[in-house]
């Protein structure tokens, strides 16, 4: 699943590229810099770090949901001999 959505958003942001580029661009050459490579980078910078700070406010697991508690019990007992 997540190797789908990574070809699709790649293949969004390519769609968006191809479709903003051109207009802006207007030398010879792709149109693909250092100036890109550094906003690409930023907004994976701070995707990340939004998504570092919800997961320390929101846990990714139900630790507080009791049948969770009680599935991983009962795996425990079942893998002791």
């Amino acid at each position: 699943m997540i190797m789908l959505s990574l070809i699709i958003l790649i293949g969004m942001w390519l769609d968006k590229f191809i479709l903003v580029a051109p207009s802006l661009w207007k030398q010879k050459g792709v149109p693909l810099g250092a100036m890109e490579m550094l906003v690409t980078a930023g907004y994976l910078g701070i995707v990340g770090l939004c998504l570092t700070a919800f997961l320390k406010r929101f846990p990714a697991l139900p630790v507080s949901d009791p049948l969770f508690r009680e599935s991983i019990e009962t795996k425990e007992e079942r893998l002791t001999p």
